[in-house]
Formats: C-alpha cells, structure tokens, sequence
C-alpha cells in the first residue's frame, strides 16, 4: 500500500509540473506542428520531427541511421524513436503529458531552464545541472515518462498471481538469482608490460601458467592468489569493477590477456569456478515483481509498435535519399 501510493504521488507530481510547463507553453504563443512540413513520419496520427530521430542516432552524424524503411541502416534508430513517441502517447491518453509533438519538448525544456535561471538569481536551491543540456533533458523526460505510465499502466493492467512470478522466476534464474561464484585466480604481476609479455611468450611455448607462477613466487610480489566469493564479491565488483567483469567472464582454466589494475600489469589465470546455486525465490521476490512487470509492459509496448500505423512523409524521404549519396 505504500509503494503504491509513493508511485501515485510521484506521477500526481509528475503530472503537475508538466501541466504547470505546458500551461506557460501554450501562453507564450507556442504551437504543435501536425503537418508534413514539420514531420517525417506520422505515427498514429502523431507526428515524429526529424530533429527527435536525430537523438536516437548513432554517434558521428545526425543523419547516419536514416534510409528508406525497408533498407537496414535505419531500423535500430527509427524502432527507438517510435516507441519512444507511442510512451508519449500513452502518457497523453493517461493525462499526464498534454502534447506529444518535439516542439512541445523543446519549448519545455527551454522553459525549464528559464525556471533554473530564474531559481539561481533569486539564490534557491535547485537539483541537478543549472542548465540542461537538450538531450539530457529528453533522457530524463522519458525515464519520467516511461516509468509513470509504466506504474499507471502495471496498476490498471497487470494481474501478479504466484504461479505467474514463479514461473518468471525459474525462467530467468541466471539473471535473477544466481549466487555469486566462487572464484579463485592466480595472478603474474609486473612494474611494466615487458615481463608481461615475457611470460606469454613462454605460455606459447609451451609452458603452464602453474610453472610461471611457482617460479615468480621468488620474485616480490610477482605471483599472488585472488579470491571472489559470495561474501566479498559487492565490494570487489563496485570499487574494483574491471577486474570483476573480467574474473566473471572467464572461464576454469582460462588464462587472460594482458590486464592493468592499479598501475601493475598482469595476466589472470581462473585456476577454479565453483557455482554457488540460486537465490531461493523468497528472498528475491520484490526484484522478480520489478522484472516481471518491465517485462510485461515492454511486451505490452511491442504490440502497440507492430499494430501502429505508420505513414512517412516526403521530408522522410528526402532525407533517406541525401543518407543514401553520403553512403554512396
């Protein structure tokens, strides 16, 4: 009951300060563009501006992910960007956001500055950046977005029964509940990269990296041995994540390439993977409720994308085909 009512008033505050944004937008002269002057497709109606599927393109050039519908170069950018605008879609027809058009975004965001400007010369207290930057803006914009009418909808929507979550559960155990391994590496550390390669070269000819390490044992600290388990593996993970990922995806017997932690060289040997089990449902059932329902809307998202009707403009069209000389 009090999650439930800490996600109504969060969206009940999210709602307010759209509302409040939109309020001042549409009295200061600000207008929704809904033709094929401004859009490059229409999307149930709504259009989608060229400048917002420029925030879903690959680094390096705004107009690198568009081609004609049918080709390959634009699918991943043109997916994002639609189901982008259906989130602002469903977040009109729940009353919290007035107008789903780019333009609305902009002007909001310029807004919201002005309000941060305006907070800062009357010496308030504002959170996060003073300014924000466009596209940082559009982030925060649709996490909010997205996660209100994901609540909404999960509310409205969403029946949670035991066998369901269970089911979801042993599903996705290896993601969900897997213990923590029990690892355990043996290192061959150097000041500098040449004795590093030094002993590689003798790997490839032959010799074991057990051989390696009992003779570096005489060297000061060029041999040592690293232990990841379920009672230390937080820590190693958050103040000493390179090397975690590494020790998590290699495998028993596996010997890695070279690797720099703390100014010292090294190759890892994973002499030893003890799997450790799974969490028993009990104890990670809050966490399989959150996935399960991520799950469930972003399958209740991909049916709204594959039904949308979708109709391109002229505008699209030309931009496909100036991509297609650049290409060319």
């Amino acid at each position: 009951m009090k999650q439930r009512m800490a996600i109504f008033l969060a969206v009940l505050t999210f709602a307010a300060v759209i509302g409040a944004l939109y309020a001042v937008f549409l009295t200061s002269g600000g207008r929704s563009p809904a033709t094929d002057e401004h859009a490059i497709a229409f999307m149930n109606g709504a259009p989608i501006e060229a400048e917002e599927l420029q925030l879903f393109t690959r680094p390096g050039g705004s107009l690198n992910a568009i081609s004609h519908p049918q080709g390959n170069g634009n699918e991943d950018a043109m997916r994002d960007v639609m189901k982008a605008k259906l989130v602002q879609l469903e977040a009109v027809s729940r009353g919290l956001l007035a107008d789903s058009s780019y333009a609305a975004f902009v002007k909001e965001w310029e807004l919201e500055n002005q309000r941060r400007s305006q907070a800062l010369q009357r010496g308030e207290v504002i959170y996060g950046p003073k300014q924000y930057a466009l596209r940082a803006y559009y982030d925060y914009r649709q996490s909010l977005l997205f996660q209100s009418v994901k609540n909404i909808w999960s509310q409205q929507r969403l029946t949670l029964t035991e066998s369901a979550l269970l089911a979801f559960y042993d599903r996705h155990k290896e993601t969900l509940a897997r213990k923590q391994d029990r690892i355990t590496l043996y290192k061959l550390m150097a000041p500098n990269e040449q004795r590093i390669r030094e002993w590689q070269s003798q790997l490839d000819d032959g010799a074991t990296f057990m051989e390696l390490f009992d003779a570096a044992g005489a060297e000061s600290g060029a041999a040592a041995i690293e232990r990841i388990d379920p009672g230390n593996y937080r820590e190693i993970s958050k103040y000493r994540s390179g090397l975690y990922d590494l020790a998590t995806r290699m495998r028993e017997g596996e010997v890695s390439d070279l690797w720099m932690e703390n100014q010292t060289y090294m190759i890892l040997l994973c002499a030893e993977r003890e799997a450790s089990g799974y969490l028993p449902f009990a104890e990670v059932r809050e966490e399989v409720v959150n996935r399960y329902r991520d799950a469930a809307f972003e399958t209740y998202l991909e049916g709204l994308l594959r039904n949308a009707e979708v109709r391109y403009t002229s505008r699209y069209e030309a931009l496909a085909a100036a991509t297609a000389r650049q290409g060319g």
